[in-house]
Order: structure tokens, then C-alpha cells, then sequence
């Protein structure tokens, strides 16, 4: 009775019991929180368990379903493509050369980098010729 007395006489401890028991319902909450987040259910605390409720119908009970008349598996049947034959015709015949003949003047495209390109070099008049 004496921490009754002392609850009415302070209020400032009124506000430390409520303090106190939200702070244990907000851990128990988060508790159960993050346990069922984490799918452990051995210790999950709160488990709800619903039974689903049967009421009678009128009409077929849902196991007296129609059995089916058709073949389950249906067979796969080969499918025909025609096949095309290409004839030659004497108009596609080339009348001029290839354009994929390699240039002798252009340079490798496999060289290094340090192979010299060669350049055509213009001869040096001699001083005999310019006369």
C-alpha cells in the first residue's frame, strides 16, 4: 500500500510506470514482429490457427468433378514445310570483276605498328638531266 501512497503523491512517478510499460509493449510487439519476419515459427509466441467453416451446399460435393472425355496427352503430329529448290539463272551471271580484289597499294591491316608504310619516292634529278 505504502507505493499506492507513493504513485498519488508524485506525479512524476505515474509517468515513469507508463514509460515503463510501454517501453515492455513495444519490445514484446517488435519481438513478435521480428520473429515472424524471420519465418522462425518455434518461436514465434502468438500463433493463430483458423479452421475454415463448412457450410452445405446444394448441388455436386466438390470431389464429383466430371471426369474428362478427350485423350489427356495429345499427340504431336510432324509439321510439312515445303522445301524450296534454287535454280541459277543465266541473267546473275557477274560480267565484271570482283570489287573485293585486294588493293596492292593499300597497306596490311595485320602489319605492327613499328612496320615502316611504303611511300613512292619521286627520283632526284642529277644535276646531268637538268641541263
Amino acid at each position: 500500500m505504502k507505493l499506492i501512497e507513493k504513485f498519488k503523491n508524485n506525479p512524476k512517478n505515474v509517468y515513469y510506470l507508463v514509460a515503463a510499460i510501454l517501453f515492455i509493449l513495444i519490445n514484446v510487439v517488435g519481438l513478435i514482429l521480428y520473429q515472424a519476419k524471420n519465418n522462425n515459427p518455434e518461436t514465434i509466441i502468438v500463433e493463430t490457427i483458423v479452421e475454415p467453416s463448412v457450410t452445405p451446399t446444394d448441388g455436386p460435393e466438390p470431389t464429383d468433378f466430371p471426369t474428362p472425355t478427350a485423350d489427356p496427352t495429345p499427340t504431336l503430329k510432324p509439321t510439312i514445310r515445303p522445301t524450296a529448290t534454287v535454280t541459277p539463272s543465266p541473267t546473275n551471271t557477274p560480267t565484271s570483276t570482283p570489287t573485293n580484289t585486294p588493293d596492292p597499294t593499300a597497306t596490311p591491316t595485320g602489319a605492327p605498328a613499328n612496320t615502316p608504310v611504303p611511300t613512292e619516292t619521286t627520283p632526284v634529278p642529277t644535276s646531268a638531266e637538268t641541263i
